[in-house]
């Protein structure tokens, strides 16, 4: 069994305190990462409405964009775990929806993905812009990709 010293004489006679030093050291580091705003979670920035913006992708690389006087589409999801689909002019559709990780077909990696109840295939889930868009991508060989934005203030 080896016993280490924890204080050790520096060449100029100093002690050194290195259990001391790395207790500190991780001491400064997690109050640092205390004091950082916390990242809202991708579910809590999932939550709200969201306007449709656009859809690109397919087989002949489709760009589809809603045009002035089109009704406009929306997604509303709520903290239950339920989404709305509206559409202007239409019945709304309410179903279920869940976060998982998928891996893409893109690029064999893992990344965030919405499962619909109505479709066990995943879409790869992307947000940005400060939560103020949504991209979901089909995670399939020539998927289509649907854009949103925020239809409603960010209240964090």
């Amino acid at each position: 069994m080896t016993i280490r010293k924890a204080a050790s004489a520096a060449k100029d006679g100093r002690v050194v305190h290195r259990p001391l030093v790395a207790g500190l050291l991780v001491l400064v580091a997690a109050v640092g990462s205390a004091c950082a705003p916390a990242e809202p979670d991708m579910e809590e920035m999932l939550v709200g409405t969201w306007e449709w913006t656009g859809t690109t992708g397919g087989v002949a690389d489709d760009v589809i964009e809603p045009s002035p006087g089109d009704p406009v589409a929306t997604l509303e999801f709520t903290n239950s775990g339920t989404v709305i689909r509206r559409r202007e002019g239409m019945e709304p559709r309410t179903e279920t929806w869940r976060l998982a990780s998928d891996t893409s077909v893109y690029d064999g990696e893992e990344h965030p993905a919405l499962f619909f109840s109505d479709d066990p295939v995943g879409r790869i889930l992307e947000i940005g812009d400060e939560g103020r868009t949504l991209a979901l991508s089909d995670n399939a060989e020539d998927g289509y990709s649907s854009t949103f934005r925020r239809s409603e203030p960010i209240d964090r």
